[in-house]
Parts: C-alpha cells; structure tokens; sequence
C-alpha cells in the first residue's frame, strides 16, 4: 500500500470481524434485549466509555471502525449569572446619584453603602476621600472597570483546561479548523476504553490502518489469528499507547508552533514601531503627529480588523482614477516619485519662466507718444505741416 499519498489519519472502511469462540454460542432471545438495559444502569458518568460502545451482536461480530474519524463536541462556555434583587437596586442607586441635581444628595452615604453590599469593591484610604458627584461619577467608572476586569477573571478561571487551551490558540491566530481536527483525535484515542473487546478491536485496527498502512482484509485476518492466540489484550495495549503518544505529540507541537510563531509576530510588531517612531524622529515629526502615524499603521479596529492605513487602501483602491496612481506607486516606486518630482518642478519652472518674461516685459515697453495723422484737429500733430 503506497503510504506517500495517504493522510496519516485516512479513515477506513467499516467491517465486522467473527469470533471463532461465538460461532459455537448463542445467547437466548430474552438475554440480548435485557442486555442494554443492564449496561444502562451500571454505567456512571466518570467511567470511561469507548468511541464505540456497541458490545458484540449476538453473532459475536463487531464493527471495527477507525476512532480517529469521530467528531467531539465543545461544551458551551460558561454565562455569568443573572443579576439579582440586590444588584438591580445596587443599579438603580447609582443611576440615581448619577442624574439627581440635588445638591444636597448624600453620595458619601451611597458609596459607603455599595461597598458595604459588596457591588462595589472597597478602595484604599476610602474613609479619608470625600466624596461628591465629580469623585462619585469617577468612582461608577472606575468600578465599571473593576467589574469588567473581575467578570474576565472569573470567567475564564471557570473554563476548562480544554477551553482555556482552545481560547489561547484562537487568541494567538491559531487555525481553528486545524485545531478542531487536532483536538478531536486526542479525544478520542484518550476516551478509548480497551477493556472492552470493541475498545481493543479498534485500537488494533486504528493502528494498522493508520501507521502501518494495512488494507482491511489483511487487518482482518491479523485481529483473527491474534483473538485465537489470546494477544488481544496485550498488542491492544501497544497500540493505544502508541497512538495516544503520536496524537498527543502532535497536538502539543502544533500549540507550541503556534505560540512560537504568535512571538515572533508580537516582536515583529514592536520592532515595526520602533523603526517607524525611529523615521518620525528623523523626519522632525513630534510627538503628536508621531503617535497618531504609528496608531493609523499598527492600530487595528474592533469593528472592522483593518488599521486606519488598510482602510485608506481600500478606499484608494476602489476608486478607478486613485486606483491607477496606486498601482504605480506600488509596482515602481522609484519611478512613481521620479515622475512626480519632474512634473512638479516643471510645473514651478514653468511658472517661474512666465513671471520672469513678464517681469521683463513689463518696464522695457516702449509707448509710442506720436500722433497719427487725422482730420481731426484737435488731434492733430501741431509740428507736422
């Protein structure tokens, strides 16, 4: 079988495998619907469950399957609870001290009180601060702060190492789709249970498919001969720890590929920074107008993932005559400033050159004070006769 082509983790055709031992058995009618039922009621929630926890049939045959091709799903996060009586009057007390225009509006008594129900964290030297609406309205913001941050907190310490792995993967630009499959294996081959005969059937078969690259038939006969032999349980036990090593591996070099590489941009971003206020510097830009350049190239926005220079591209790219300017400044940059450098000083020398003829024709006309002949004499030239 060429294994130069294959995935690693192809899935393979489904078959069923007959014990020798039940061709000479076979269960009562009553015994295999009661059965089921049994298994229903000594299974706990802690206790490991194969990817497929169908016992032999009554036939003594059992679908070998490969457990790498099974979906897990991600539980939910967490929600924070809902706000109780407490917390809606806490609410309403401080939108209360936030709108009132009274002057004698007690807030040192409100914000005592907040602290006292603990809908506001305490501060220090808190008994010293006197407190009026300008402190009050910076303490409701601080305190939005503080709860935001908390809320985080208790948010994700409530995840799951699962979860907090999922979470820092995506927030490090991980491919999610790789992260899935890579994460749905592991969960497998770890919820694997091979003290059942499915459990080690598949372990057997998962391992010959996939690391060794045998064909189902040839399988087939090898699980046959090691049933009969008795070195089921043992060659199952190789197998599932020799999966569960290579899956595992491969999930963790993928997370520390992934946290490398997140590094490396991190630095990457940083050093761009420090080049670009670097330039600034040199170019006498200050610091206003420093920061607000290095914002507009490095700052990406919520709501759109761009920074303010992605989205003036786009807006120079979408508009056909800037379009044509854009690709000439992005494909010859050199000759784009050239060209724009020659036209410019065309442009002044040619100003520069009709200022001066005109400066020069202006003072050296000479006026013509002779008086042409006519028949009017009160135009007339007196010393022509």
């Amino acid at each position: 079988m060429d294994n130069t082509s294959q995935n690693p983790f192809t899935i393979g055709k489904p078959f069923n495998i007959e014990f020798e031992d039940s061709k000479e058995t076979k269960q009562p009618e009553s015994e295999v619907q009661e059965e089921p039922q049994k298994e229903t009621k000594e299974e706990t929630p802690t206790e490991k469950v194969s990817p497929a926890p169908t016992e032999p049939t009554p036939s003594g045959k059992i679908e070998i399957e490969d457990i790498l091709d099974r979906e897990v799903a991600f539980e939910d996060s967490p929600t924070p609870p809902s706000s109780d009586e407490e917390t809606q009057q806490a609410q309403e007390a401080v939108k209360e001290a936030l709108l009132t225009d009274d002057n004698s509006f007690d807030y040192e008594f409100v914000a005592k009180k907040l602290i006292e129900s603990g809908f506001w964290e305490d501060f220090e030297n808190s008994g010293d601060v006197e407190i009026d609406k300008d402190v009050f309205e910076q303490l409701s913001k601080q305190q939005d702060t503080w709860k935001s941050e908390r809320l985080v907190e208790n948010i994700y310490s409530s995840f799951s190492p699962a979860e907090k792995e999922f979470l820092a993967f995506k927030q490090s630009g991980g491919d999610l789709e790789q992260y899935y499959q890579s994460k749905t294996a592991v969960d497998r081959i770890n919820n694997l249970d091979i003290s059942t005969d499915q459990g080690k059937v598949n372990a057997v078969y998962t391992y010959y498919k996939n690391f060794v690259g045998w064909d189902d038939q040839k399988i087939n006969k090898h699980v046959q001969r090691i049933t009969k032999d008795m070195d089921l349980d043992e060659e199952a036990q190789s197998a599932f720890e020799t999966i569960q090593h290579h899956v595992v591996g491969q999930h963790q070099q993928m997370l520390q590929q992934q946290e490398d590489a997140n590094n490396q941009r991190t630095k990457a971003i940083e050093d761009f920074k420090k080049d670009i206020k670097s330039i600034l510097k040199s170019s006498n830009f200050d610091s206003r107008a420093s920061t607000r350049v290095v914002k507009g190239l490095t700052n990406l926005k919520e709501e759109s993932g761009l920074a303010e220079v992605d989205e003036a591209y786009l807006a120079f790219r979408n508009d056909p005559q800037r379009a044509v300017l854009l690709y000439s400044f992005l494909t010859d940059y050199e000759g784009f400033v050239n060209n724009l450098t020659a036209s410019k000083q065309n442009e002044v020398q040619k100003k520069v050159f009709m200022d001066i003829k005109k400066a020069k024709k202006t003072p050296t006309e000479k006026k013509d004070f002779s008086f042409k002949p006519t028949r009017d004499k009160a135009t007339k030239n007196p010393f022509i006769k």
